[in-house]
């Protein structure tokens, strides 16, 4: 158990990463440059699920990715292969093969007092049956 993460977020064309490396508490803003994949005719070392050799399409910014495929969404012929929701992938890049994590590391009392806030919160809608 050298590292893990605790919790991965979104923030603009950034990584939010809260977690450990070797013991030490991490948090860390990280530029992410997302990879998609795109059908081609040609050889390559990655096919599709079908597959369907494709070819890798690094981006240097997650929204340059989002508008690359807003763009060639709707063209003809072009198959756009990769997931887009970000923060999945970038755990997979970082965080490959088996995660072991501490659970002693784990702060899940936050957890537990926000749920008991909203459970015995005033505003909380009751439904009655009639």
């Amino acid at each position: 158990m050298s590292k893990f993460y605790t919790n991965v977020s979104r923030y603009g064309n950034m990584i939010l990463l809260r977690g450990y490396d070797h013991n030490k508490r991490i948090t860390e803003k990280i530029k992410y440059g997302p990879k998609l994949y795109v059908s081609t005719n040609r050889p390559t070392k990655w096919k599709s699920l079908e597959g369907v050799p494709v070819a890798e399409v690094p981006f240097e910014t997650m929204r340059e990715a989002n508008e690359w495929v807003q763009r060639n969404k709707q063209v003809a012929g072009l198959h756009i292969f990769g997931n887009t929701r970000y923060i999945s992938t970038f755990i997979n890049d970082h965080y490959p093969g088996q995660l072991e994590f501490d659970r002693n590391k784990i702060n899940v009392t936050l957890l537990i007092s926000r749920l008991r806030r909203m459970m015995a919160s005033p505003s909380q809608t009751k439904l009655s049956i009639k």
